[in-house]
């Protein structure tokens, strides 16, 4: 396994949300959209599992760091061949 900065691709793109139940559709919205601008068809084999992921990421934030932290931040980044996703809240404490 490769391990992959989101800083360190060329192309980036961030989402601040408010850290509620509907921060996973927009979310996962956004990244089908990130996708597609990077020509990766959504129904590539690894999209479903790397959507899934994602969603999981942004619902432990909002249920776990909401009422600490109101706002969450998903960053997606890509270059040849990488996606990443990363996803943080204000929470003070890290898991």
């Amino acid at each position: 396994m490769t391990v992959v900065q989101a800083e360190a691709l060329p192309y980036r793109h961030v989402l601040t949300v408010p850290a509620m139940g509907s921060a996973v559709r927009m979310a996962r919205e956004t990244a089908e959209l990130v996708l597609l601008e990077c020509g990766v068809g959504l129904a590539h084999p690894a999209i479903g599992p790397a959507l899934l992921v994602l969603s999981e990421l942004v619902t432990n934030a909002v249920r776990h760091a909401a009422l600490t932290s109101p706002m969450i931040t998903v960053v997606f980044a890509h270059g040849p061949g990488t996606l990443a996703f990363a996803v943080h809240d204000r929470h003070p404490r890290q898991p």
